[in-house]
């Protein structure tokens, strides 16, 4: 695999699917270790429950000679995965053949043989398992690397995220569009424009607020715990719940009621022209 950045690795390749020719990228990410090892680490821990088990299973069970203990031992051994035979050993054991105590000074009459062993985690066969789950697969229909090569493909992958941050307000489902179902393509398209300006217009207030707490380093409570300067839009929003508009009939101007302190507060934030909307 080649070396991009960061301990990235990529492997390319062209495929076609879908009756489209695509040029596909593996790529492995050494950094990120705990992602991949959290599926791993369940598995892990159940394959080594089992293999400690059949190990206690063959060494509390006796066998009528040596050579049978040795032979059930090394089945044992050669079936465990998660683990590794440290040490085994085989060991005489006297019984007595009839139920009881026996009397003193009686020699025993059946001579067994028992096995003892303990196992050590395999650290290769961990990582064999690790390994697979840092690899991910990159697809992209620009079969020439030259203007987008395999480093633009990942930090494109990777530049998905913010814009998915920034669409939440359209998954919410609180939203009016998750309770919508629309019969025609047309009035479909109608609602996808009138949510991606409604996106645009959270990520627009969002930024505005951001910058303005930075700006007078000021903060603003939140939800979650102490207050912080980076308050998503929702918050924000949800903050001014209880302001309400009054019209008066023969009023040209509507009245502003219920606003508080900490609206205000918010108002200020977002500048002069929202003060003299809500004043």
């Amino acid at each position: 695999m080649a070396s991009l950045h960061e301990g990235e690795r990529d492997d390319e390749s062209t495929s076609t699917s879908g009756g489209v020719e695509q040029r596909w990228g593996l790529m492995d990410s050494a950094p990120r270790p705990s992602p991949a090892q959290r599926p791993v680490a369940t598995q892990w821990r159940q394959q080594r429950d089992k293999d400690v088990k059949a190990l206690r299973h063959v060494c509390g069970t006796p066998c009528a000679c040596a050579a049978d203990a040795r032979q059930a031992l090394g089945t044992c051994e050669r079936d465990v995965q998660a683990t590794l035979p440290d040490t085994s050993t085989v060991r005489a054991l006297s019984r007595s053949g009839t139920r009881g105590r026996p009397r003193p000074g009686a020699p025993p009459d059946q001579g067994l043989s028992q096995s003892d062993g303990a196992l050590a985690s395999s650290l290769t066969a961990r990582h064999a398992l690790i390994a697979p789950q840092r690899c991910g697969l990159l697809a992209t229909h620009a079969l020439d690397p030259a203007p987008l090569p395999p480093p633009a493909v990942v930090e494109g992958d990777k530049g998905q995220g913010h814009a998915a941050r920034g669409c939440r307000c359209v998954q919410d489902p609180q939203g009016v569009a998750s309770a919508l179902s629309l019969p025609t393509p047309e009035r479909l398209m109608a609602l996808l424009m009138v949510m991606t300006g409604c996106v645009l217009v959270d990520a627009a207030g969002e930024s505005r607020m951001r910058t303005a707490l930075k700006a007078q380093d000021a903060t603003c409570p939140d939800h979650k715990g102490p207050p912080v300067q980076h308050p998503t839009a929702r918050w924000g929003f949800h903050a001014c719940v209880g302001m309400h508009v009054l019209r008066v009939p023969g009023q040209w101007d509507a009245l502003v009621v219920h606003l508080t302190e900490e609206h205000q507060a918010r108002l200020r934030l977002l500048g002069k022209p929202y003060e003299r909307l809500y004043r």
